[in-house]
């Protein structure tokens, strides 16, 4: 994870807060992590992958499932390439209380959060996803649940998803310019 602002690679138990991380090519990488707690924090300005990545990732771009138990929550992620992503078997993850959207347009559209290859049981809740160009939350595998989130002003669809026994349930989409939610 060349380029993050801050790496937590191969620990656990972590409690991080209060920062502001700007201009790199991802703002924190969680590496092969669990019980990682990241908390009002800003995250800006970073184009390379995402502002927040909880990863897996062996080291050779292959699937563990050594990352688990994390969470981002009460943070700002504000024009980002992808603000935030659950990457190569991370599971039972939450991503709660945070804004994430974009002030600007970017050279490169992501997404507010991406779900890629991510193992199962993740949680997006209470979130506020704004001014996405394509697809505000993307989100595959199985047993996700994606609840009381809000989707404003995105210019593509709100929500796509896909996969197994997911629970979509009391989601707001107001002014976006595709589909509120594509199954």
């Amino acid at each position: 994870y060349y380029g993050a602002g801050l790496a937590v690679h191969d620990t656990a138990d972590v409690d991080i807060s209060g920062l502001e991380i700007r201009n790199f090519c991802i703002g924190i990488a969680v590496v092969r992590s669990h019980d990682v707690r990241l908390h009002d924090l800003r995250i800006n300005d970073n184009h390379g992958a995402a502002g927040v990545i909880f990863t897996g990732d062996d080291g050779n771009g292959a699937v563990t499932m050594s990352s688990y138990n994390n969470t981002l929550s009460n943070s700002v992620l504000l024009d980002n390439g992808d603000g935030f992503e659950f990457t190569r078997g991370t599971h039972d993850s939450t991503l709660q209380g945070n804004t994430i959207g974009l002030t600007r347009p970017l050279p490169v559209n992501g997404n507010a959060v991406e779900f890629a290859t991510s193992g199962d049981r993740n949680t997006v809740a209470g979130n506020t996803f704004t001014k996405y160009v394509d697809t505000a939350v993307t989100v595959g595998g199985a047993g996700h649940t994606i609840r009381d989130n809000r989707f404003v002003s995105n210019e593509g669809i709100g929500m796509r998803a896909g996969g197994a026994n997911l629970l979509i349930q009391g989601n707001q989409f107001t002014g976006n310019g595709g589909d509120a939610l594509s199954v």
